[in-house]
């Protein structure tokens, strides 16, 4: 019989459990809620002649498993390509030097994303992004993001960044969620509405409508309900646009329209 490969490791990492191979689990015994994959740790495996010493080296690790522990969780890869799963407290998980992927939890997650960086794997919907989520998006300012409503086999894609010339771009989950995203230069919501692009500040004190059809209702209650200023001067169709029972101040396009209080 094969002797089991698990090393679980010992001092500040006690808890966390690395199946020899790529995996590093995080157990809810583990005492720190910070995982870093750098450096070497120490731990036990058992060997052919019982348990034995051994050193891990966190540079072939490229999974890690946090959805059983309950804690939130804050988990930075290393020089590898690194998939991260947070658990049901939450957490942050950020990427390292390699292109990462991340995949959130029940609990209210921070993605800090660098070039490269996807939340979910980029070809399906299955990400565990949610409601109270945020990402982080490093070394990117608003100017330099593209956004797009990227359908793949008839449902709607990952978040994604993907990097070219420095650009980056954000696919969007489906559209139910906005996302709540932060760069260096701004802090604000991403949603759709069907293909329509929305955008509102993170405070939700404001929405701004950068496009619409001639003819839509466009509804400020259902996009960002607590908002006061409602900006649609980017839309250049003729939109209906409707308040949120807030006292509003609204602004209209080129393309004129309707506005109802």
């Amino acid at each position: 019989m094969a002797a089991n490969t698990n090393v679980t490791l010992t001092g500040d990492q006690n808890g966390l459990i690395y199946d020899g191979k790529k995996t590093l689990t995080i157990t809810n015994s583990y005492n720190s809620n910070v995982v870093s994959l750098s450096g070497s740790w120490s731990g036990t495996k058992e060997g052919k002649n019982g348990s034995e010493t051994t050193t891990v080296d966190t540079s072939k690790i490229n999974i890690v498993v946090a959805t059983t522990t309950s804690k939130a969780m804050a988990v930075t890869g290393g020089s590898k390509s690194t998939s991260i799963y947070l658990g049901s407290g939450g957490g942050t998980a950020r990427g390292g030097t390699a292109s990462d992927k991340f995949f959130g939890g029940k609990g209210e997650d921070v993605f800090v994303l660098g070039k490269g960086d996807v939340v979910g794997d980029g070809k399906t919907a299955s990400t565990g992004f949610g409601t109270g989520d945020l990402i982080v998006l490093e070394g990117a300012s608003l100017s330099n993001l593209t956004f797009t409503d990227k359908i793949s086999s008839g449902k709607p894609s990952s978040v994604a960044i993907a990097n070219s010339k420095d650009k980056m771009t954000v696919y969007k989950v489906d559209n139910n969620t906005p996302l709540h995203i932060k760069t260096a230069d701004a802090d604000f919501y991403y949603g759709v509405d069907g293909n329509k692009t929305k955008v509102g500040d993170a405070t939700g004190k404001k929405l701004q409508i950068v496009s619409g059809n001639d003819n839509e209702v466009i509804s400020a209650a259902t996009l960002l309900a607590g908002a006061k200023e409602i900006d649609a001067t980017k839309v250049s169709s003729a939109i209906y646009l409707v308040g949120n029972g807030q006292s509003n101040n609204i602004s209209i396009g080129s393309g004129g329209g309707t506005i109802y209080g």
